[in-house]
């Protein structure tokens, strides 16, 4: 019976695994953000509502400035910094 109840685990954390690898493949790292918000929540000491509105402005100010993306992107990582730092 012992056997019968490791077998069970292995096969749910397979299937765990499976699901987390085609999250990733599937939808990107932007979509995958909720498998980590307690993790990095918890290590970057803020709310999941301050993380959550910064990854959600990343969105939406992904692909905003298309022709000046570097330039764009500097300055969003700047400003979502000093946004997680102040809060």
């Amino acid at each position: 019976m012992p056997h019968m109840e490791q077998d069970i685990k292995r096969t749910t954390a397979i299937v765990i695994a499976c699901g987390a690898v085609m999250v990733f493949i599937s939808m990107g790292t932007r979509q995958s953000f909720g498998l980590f918000l307690q993790p990095v929540t918890l290590d970057l000491a803020v709310g999941r509502e301050v993380f959550s509105l910064a990854i959600a402005l990343q969105n939406l100010l992904f692909d905003h400035f298309f022709l000046f993306n570097p330039f764009s992107k500097m300055l969003e990582s700047d400003w979502l910094a000093t946004i997680l730092r102040n809060s």
